[in-house]
């Protein structure tokens, strides 16, 4: 039996949910076995407001044969339903507005998100395909611990800013370096790399707390597994900007 949303289009029963709740579809549909689309995309489709048994609403275009319902708020056995018939999650942050909190007070003022533009480096990638490869798991060239790809970082040794177009496309000037303290240890300048591989301590002395000088200690004397002659020139520019920072800054 056809029904009359409040938009006055026509619609028919597409999907039965718990305590007989009804979905309803655009006539001549089945959204029982569509997915909605990337909501993220523009749309020449209106949102169209509807009303499924008491809950609140939104019925998103799908295409041209139908339109899938999503619900509006969080909250009761209908919408939990139809998120999981769709393959999808309720996420409260996607909410409308955040849900009553009475057993916290906020202590920083809350604005939303906020829209950014911001640069990326455009030879990232490009250069963690040089590195890994297809492979999962790979090894820190300073520590030479085996980490997940996802935990090392195609760090530059020579420092990015200091390169030229043509250096940032080059390979060699880059090294696995894992998430766990190498990358920030190497970029700090608090150890460096000799001139025949060597990790050593770096110009960097302050701030310097006890754990720290025991994990730089751990590194110490352990041969870093990317340096080569090639490389030797990037290390040697490291060692030399990291001196001239530790000096300019006091840090050493």
């Amino acid at each position: 039996m056809e029904q009359r949303a409040r938009t006055g289009l026509r619609w028919r029963p597409a999907l039965r949910g718990p305590d007989d709740a009804v979905v309803l579809g655009r006539p001549g549909s089945s959204c029982r076995h569509r997915r909605p689309r990337c909501l993220d995309r523009p749309r020449r489709d209106p949102v169209r407001p509807s009303r499924v048994r008491g809950l609140d609403a939104v019925a998103v275009p799908d295409g041209r044969r139908g339109e899938a319902v999503l619900p509006a708020r969080s909250g009761g056995a209908l919408a939990e339903w139809l998120l999981d018939r769709m393959g999808l999650s309720n996420d409260v942050a996607q909410n409308r507005s955040w849900p009553v909190d009475r057993d916290t007070r906020p202590e920083l003022p809350y604005s939303g998100d906020r829209q950014v533009v911001a640069y990326q480096r455009g030879e990232q990638s490009s250069l963690r395909r040089a590195l890994f490869g297809r492979r999962l798991v790979d090894t820190c060239a300073l520590c030479g611990r085996a980490l997940p790809v996802a935990m090392l970082v195609a760090a530059h040794i020579k420092r990015r800013a200091d390169t030229s177009s043509v250096e940032r496309r080059r390979t060699d000037n880059v090294m696995p370096a894992c998430v766990l303290g190498c990358d920030d240890l190497f970029e700090l300048g608090y150890i460096t790399v000799s001139r025949a591989g060597i990790i050593q301590a770096g110009p960097r002395r302050r701030p310097m707390t006890s754990e720290l000088a025991t994990v730089v200690g751990g590194l110490l004397g352990r041969t870093c597994s990317f340096w080569d002659e090639s490389r030797e020139r990037y290390f040697a520019h490291h060692r030399r900007f990291q001196r001239r920072e530790a000096e300019r800054y006091e840090l050493s």
